[in-house]
């Protein structure tokens, strides 16, 4: 089995202990290969030691003073903040030399890194290594970086993209490399099928949304919807779960402004804070429905995924790659990003029906056990890491793989990104 090294960006660290999308993904995927016999070892911040009992190893890079800091003073910006961007260029190009001092001497078949492609190009690639870039999010296709990024993705034998929304960015950015830039739709490790919460009179139905307090999540259009919502529903209720990032974040001036808007809402309106993934299960099948009201283009939404995993009625903004996980009117309800009023009809909609919001659901459970499963996903990864592997045994100076490792059409065209079903992969 080849060898890889998984790398996160330089904010949090794995297991995710502090949150993350990224980093519980990387967690979940890192030990699902671990499990099928991939030599696995993740790279990220220290998780203070939370990491007994796994089969992954684990390299922790630690802060230095200064980079501390620095970060420190990032969180604290607002998003707009001038310098902002420096800091995180200096943070990324750090953490990156620091990666690069923990891998050296180290055999790796495949270095795996996620979503920031600067730290691609800082850790790079050498003989031997296969450099595979993963992107979570829509950070190729800026014009004024165009130049440097593309060397970084020409640098790169695949880059995989977690929705088709993304891979055409990115392929519309770099049309000369677009034959390495592909998608792997995106998984979650989908929890044991549980009784959802039995729901009394629907005169009070309990909504619910997680995520970012930032203003690209659209939670201040939320507010202004369920407002609407409760002139006709007076006993409704919504919480919110989520800080502005993640764990032990600071409260922003946004967030100071979310809880002002919905003062005049009374105690129909909770303010949860962060809440670990393992607690949010619960939180989602207690809800009538799940709120996503993003107003930008999300390059895929886990909690959609997360809610339509656990048979929860989801309401999303129909933007990014949302619409290519949610069927409108069979697995979930779509409205246009930053519509109040059409926010609000979909959610009195289910309020009122609520045979209708549970059968969405049920549906929604079942595409995400047939379209979206871990071990899916699992099966794609490795089926491109043994191709990859492949193609580097003469560069490590060591006996080529057996040719079983792979179907026949994936060495027929290896710098092609062509990734098996699952059906492929049983």
């Amino acid at each position: 089995m080849p060898s890889i090294a998984f790398i996160v960006p330089e904010m949090l660290p794995v297991p995710p202990v502090q949150g993350g999308a990224v980093e519980g993904w990387v967690h979940d995927v890192s030990r699902a290969l671990a499990g099928q016999g991939f030599d696995v070892t993740v790279v990220s911040r220290p998780a203070d030691g939370a990491t007994a009992g796994d089969d992954v190893r684990y390299v922790g890079v630690p802060w230095s003073r200064v980079g501390r800091w620095w970060y420190e003073r990032k969180r604290s910006w607002g998003r707009l903040h001038p310098v902002r961007p420096l800091v995180k260029l200096v943070n990324v190009l750090e953490y990156g030399l620091a990666v690069r001092r923990a891998l050296s001497g180290r055999q790796f078949d495949v270095v795996y890194i996620h979503n920031d492609p600067y730290l691609a190009g800082v850790v790079g690639r050498s003989a031997g290594r296969a450099l595979v870039l993963h992107m979570h999010n829509d950070h190729l296709s800026a014009k004024a970086a165009r130049p440097l990024l593309s060397r970084i993705v020409g640098r790169c034998d695949r880059v995989l993209c977690v929705s088709d929304f993304i891979r055409d960015r990115a392929r519309a950015a770099f049309p000369g490399l677009a034959t390495r830039i592909d998608t792997v739709l995106n998984a979650i490790e989908l929890p044991s099928p549980e009784e959802r919460t039995a729901r009394g009179s629907m005169t009070a139905p309990q909504f619910l949304y997680a995520g970012r307090l930032v203003p690209e999540k659209g939670v201040g259009v939320l507010l202004a919807a369920f407002a609407q919502v409760r002139d006709s529903l007076p006993r409704a209720r919504l919480t919110i779960a989520g800080s502005s990032f993640f764990a032990k974040a600071p409260r922003t001036a946004f967030e100071r402004g979310l809880r002002l808007q919905a003062e005049s809402l009374g105690d129909s309106v909770a303010f949860a804070g962060f809440i670990p993934r393992e607690r949010l299960w619960r939180l989602y099948r207690q809800a009538d429905a799940v709120i996503v009201p993003s107003t930008w283009d999300e390059p895929f939404g886990l909690v959609v995924l997360e809610a339509m995993a656990s048979g929860a009625c989801v309401i999303a903004s129909r933007v990014g790659g949302i619409p290519e996980l949610i069927d409108d009117g069979r697995t979930g309800l779509l409205v246009p990003g930053g519509d109040a009023a059409a926010l609000a009809r979909s959610m009195l909609c289910v309020a009122v029906n609520p045979g209708s919001g549970r059968r969405l659901g049920v549906a929604a459970r079942d595409e995400a056990l047939r379209r979206f499963s871990l071990s899916r996903l699992t099966s794609e990864i490795a089926c491109c890491f043994r191709s990859l592997a492949l193609e580097q045994p003469k560069a490590r100076g060591r006996p080529d793989l057996p040719h079983t490792a792979v179907p026949a059409a994936r060495r027929a065209a290896p710098r092609s990104i062509s990734i098996p079903s699952s059906k492929d992969n049983r």
